[in-house]
């Protein structure tokens, strides 16, 4: 059986590493991988809102619009 609440903080880990790894790409002048991060970061932050919502794994899926309208209401 899959525990969601350990599915939250690994997807929210991984997007507060990404964002960290973001702002110094962009910071050291790196802005295309830099917002190539920032992509990742919202993506699994995304992905972690989804678990909250559906009690469910998240979906294998990278398209923000889609994860977003499956995270439920903010």
């Amino acid at each position: 059986m899959v525990d969601i609440e350990e599915q939250i903080t690994y997807w929210r880990t991984g997007a507060l590493e990404d964002w960290s790894a973001a702002l110094l790409l962009i910071r050291g002048g790196h802005v295309r991988f830099g917002f190539f991060a920032v992509h990742l970061a919202i993506e699994k932050a995304l992905k972690a809102l989804v678990c909250r919502h559906t009690n469910e794994l998240a979906p294998k899926d990278h398209n923000l619009l889609r994860l977003a309208g499956n995270a439920g209401p903010f």
